[in-house]
């Protein structure tokens, strides 16, 4: 995946999207409360204008990486706990080109079945996550997007 697309793809999930009272629903209080500083009401749930923003989150990455904090596996980079010399890959299949990448397998291995491949995961709106990615990409402005 690309990094910039995994990256959106924590923040709607993880951030965006926390459960009340999560690990990621204390780190996103936390976001909001040190980039705005603003005092976050002890509510279960996070109203909406406090849920930090794509830049802010951003923002709070980068500042933790300069203080060489270990980051959140969800946004840290692949290579970092993904090791692919460990493993003897042969293929590479990607989620948003999952039904080709089966059908491929398949094929390789002369397997007869039809599997019916159901994405669980995918977008509600329809839009492509390379779409998504940029929009969310255009928040960051030209600075903060090339650190």
């Amino acid at each position: 995946m690309n990094p910039f697309e995994r990256l959106v793809s924590a923040y709607k999930d993880k951030i965006f999207g926390a459960l009340p009272g999560s690990f990621h629903d204390k780190m996103r209080r936390k976001i909001t409360q040190e980039y705005r500083h603003v005092n976050i009401p002890r509510s279960r749930k996070l109203q909406p204008e406090l849920i930090p923003s794509f830049k802010e989150f951003v923002q709070y990455i980068l500042d933790e990486n300069s203080k060489q904090n270990t980051p959140e596996m969800h946004w840290a980079p692949v290579y970092s706990f993904c090791n692919p010399c460990q493993v003897n890959l042969n293929l590479i299949a990607k989620f948003e080109t999952l039904s080709a990448d089966t059908e491929n397998v398949l094929s390789k291995i002369k397997a007869t079945e039809n599997l019916n491949v159901e994405k669980k995961n995918s977008a509600k709106d329809g839009k492509s996550s390379h779409k998504v990615t940029k929009m969310y990409l255009k928040e960051l402005g030209k600075e903060l997007y090339e650190k």
